[in-house]
C-alpha cells in the first residue's frame, strides 16, 4: 500500500496545529487529525494577570467586588471572547490554505499485518479515521491535554473545579443545568486552591482580585522550593500582603463535603471553603488511540520519549508539553528530526515564567544548583529593583535581577522578579543561547534594561577589584626582587 504522507499529526492542541503548518511550509505532505469535539485549545488563563490586566479593572478592592458578585463570571466571559481570537495560522481554515490535509474525526492506530514480525516496522502501521486508513513515513502525537487528578481520598465525592474547567467554560451557551451548576460554583465566595504551586499562585491572585476569599495550600515548606529563596519569599510575601491565606508544609490527606461546604484536611489543619480549585498537571489524552498496536509506551505523566522526542517506536514522535513561547523553537527542532534525521536533541534551558504580580522569570540554574555542580567559585550578581530611579518614580519597588556566572564569565542562570521580568529574561536567554558572557550584558545601553545592565556591571567592578589587587601583589613581589 502506498504511503500517502510524510507526516501524520494526531492533534487536538496548538502544538499540533503549529507543527502541521510549519511542516507543510517546508514542503512535507502533512495530515492533521482532530476529534470533532475539539474546537480549540484556549489560551492560558493565568496570562490574564500579566497581559490582560485590564479585565480586572473595576474589581481592585474587596469592597468593590462585593457590589459585583459575578465579577469572576464576567472575567471568564471576556477571557472566552479573547480566546476565540485564534491566530489565522492556527485555525483549521488557515492550515488548509497551507496545504495541510485536515481530517476531523476520532482515529486510532492499526497494525496492517497482525501476527507478522514485519509489523514492528512503523511503516507497517496505519492510522484509521472512520473508513479511511492513513499511511505515513512518520507520526507525531500531540493530542489535547487533560488534567491529571491527584489521588486524594474523598476527592471524587465533592464538586471541585480544575483550571481546565475555567479555561474551557462556555458561559455564552444557552442555559442548561450544567451551565447553572457552573455559575453557582463560580459565585462561591471562599475558594481553596491546591496543586501546582506556580499555577496556584497565579490563579489565587486572579480570584482575590475578583473579590474572592482565597486559601492557597502547599505541601512543601516553601511555596516555590525550586526557585531562589529570595524570589520565593517575595512571591509569598506579595500573596499574603494581598490578603491570600497561604498554608505551607501541609499535604492534603482527605476531602469531604459537609452541609454544602468543602472540608480539606491539610497536614494537621481542617480547612473549610465553598469551592475547591485544583491546579493539576496536564497530560496528553491518549485514550482510544490504540497506542499498544503501534508499540508506543506511556506512563501516568504522558508518552515515553527520548531526547529527540521519539517514542519507543522510532518513526513515531510525541510532544507532551503545553504550547508556550518556547515551544516554537522546540517544534522546529522536532521537525528537523522527523523530516531529516533524528540527530538534534530537543533540549531547552530549564526555566519558569510565573504570571504573578510581580511576575517571576527564571532561566538556567539557580545559585544552589550551580554551586552543587561547579563548587564555591560560582559568582552571584544581584541588583534590586528599588535601587533603580525609574522604579522609584513608577512606585514599583518589589523585585530584583540575579545572574549566576562562572569565574570566566559564562552565564549559568538568571532570575528576575519585577515588572520587567519577561523582557529581561528574554535578553538573558538570547545571551545564553548565543554564548555571550556576562561582560557582554554589562555593555548593554541602559535604555535596553538598566536593571539587567547594572546587575551585569557588577562583574566589571569585581574584575576591576581583582585586577587592582593583583597589581598591588605584583608590586610588592617586585619590591622583594621576586620578579
Amino acid at each position: 500500500m502506498q504511503v500517502e504522507y510524510d507526516l501524520v499529526i494526531v492533534g487536538g492542541s496548538y502544538t499540533a496545529r503549529y507543527g502541521a503548518g510549519l511542516a507543510s511550509q517546508q514542503g512535507a505532505r502533512v495530515a492533521l487529525v482532530e476529534r470533532s469535539s475539539v474546537q480549540r485549545q484556549p489560551f492560558p488563563l493565568e496570562a490574564i494577570n500579566q497581559k490582560q490586566g485590564w479585565l480586572l479593572q473595576g474589581s481592585q478592592s474587596s469592597q468593590t467586588s462585593q457590589a459585583y458578585p459575578k465579577d469572576l463570571i464576567t472575567l471568564l466571559s471576556q477571557y472566552q471572547a479573547l480566546a476565540k481570537l485564534l491566530p489565522e495560522e492556527l485555525s483549521l481554515r488557515g492550515l488548509r490554505s497551507l496545504g495541510v490535509d485536515v481530517i476531523v474525526g476520532q482515529g486510532e492506530f492499526q497494525r496492517l499485518e497482525p501476527g507478522s514480525r514485519r509489523t514492528q516496522n512503523p511503516q507497517k502501521i496505519g492510522f484509521r479515521v472512520g473508513q479511511r486508513l492513513l499511511r505515513s513515513h512518520h507520526y507525531l502525537l500531540a493530542p489535547e491535554l487533560v488534567p491529571m487528578l491527584p489521588e486524594i481520598p474523598g476527592l471524587q465525592s465533592v464538586d471541585y473545579l480544575t483550571v481546565a474547567d475555567l479555561m474551557a467554560a462556555d458561559l455564552g451557551r444557552n442555559n442548561s443545568e450544567s451551565l447553572e451548576q457552573l455559575k453557582k460554583q463560580l459565585a462561591a465566595q471562599s475558594w481553596l486552591v491546591m496543586g501546582n504551586p506556580y499555577q496556584g499562585a497565579e490563579i489565587s491572585q486572579i480570584l482575590q482580585q475578583c473579590g474572592k476569599t482565597v486559601t492557597l495550600i502547599s505541601p512543601k515548606v516553601q511555596l516555590l522550593p525550586q526557585e531562589e529563596p529570595i524570589a520565593n519569599y517575595l512571591i509569598q510575601g506579595q500573596l499574603e500582603a494581598q490578603g491570600i491565606r497561604l498554608i505551607t508544609n501541609s499535604p492534603v490527606k482527605l476531602i469531604r463535603q459537609i452541609d454544602g461546604q468543602q472540608w480539606v484536611q491539610a497536614g494537621d489543619r481542617a480547612i473549610e471553603a465553598e469551592q475547591i480549585l485544583l491546579c493539576s498537571q496536564q497530560v496528553p489524552s491518549t485514550q482510544n488511540l490504540n497506542l499498544e498496536a503501534a508499540g508506543v509506551q506511556t506512563t501516568k505523566k504522558g508518552i515515553v520519549t527520548n531526547q529527540y522526542l521519539q517514542t519507543t517506536k522510532a518513526r513515531i514522535y510525541a510532544y507532551n508539553q503545553p504550547f508556550t513561547a518556547e515551544s516554537a523553537q522546540q517544534i522546529r527542532t522536532l521537525l528537523k528530526n522527523i523530516l531529516i534525521l533524528p540527530l538534534f536533541p530537543v533540549s531547552s534551558q530549564p526555566g519558569k515564567m510565573i504570571y504573578t504580580k510581580p511576575p517571576l522569570a527564571r532561566i538556567g540554574m539557580t545559585e544552589r544548583e550551580a554551586r552543587q555542580k561547579y563548587g564555591k567559585r560560582v559568582i552571584t550578581l544581584r541588583e534590586y529593583v528599588k535601587a533603580q530611579p525609574l522604579a522609584q518614580i513608577q512606585g514599583e519597588l518589589t523585585g530584583f535581577c540575579q545572574l549566576v556566572v562562572q569565574p570566566n564569565g559564562v552565564i549559568l542562570g538568571a532570575t528576575v522578579v519585577g515588572s520587567q521580568a519577561t523582557e529581561l529574561i528574554s535578553l538573558v536567554t538570547l545571551a545564553m543561547r548565543s554564548h555571550f558572557r556576562v561582560a557582554d550584558l554589562a555593555q548593554l545601553p541602559e535604555v535596553n534594561g538598566s536593571l539587567l545592565q547594572r546587575t551585569a556591571a557588577q562583574w566589571l567592578d569585581r574584575q576591576s577589584k581583582f585586577y587592582h589587587l593583583w597589581q598591588e601583589v605584583k608590586n610588592k613581589l617586585r619590591s622583594l626582587d621576586f620578579f
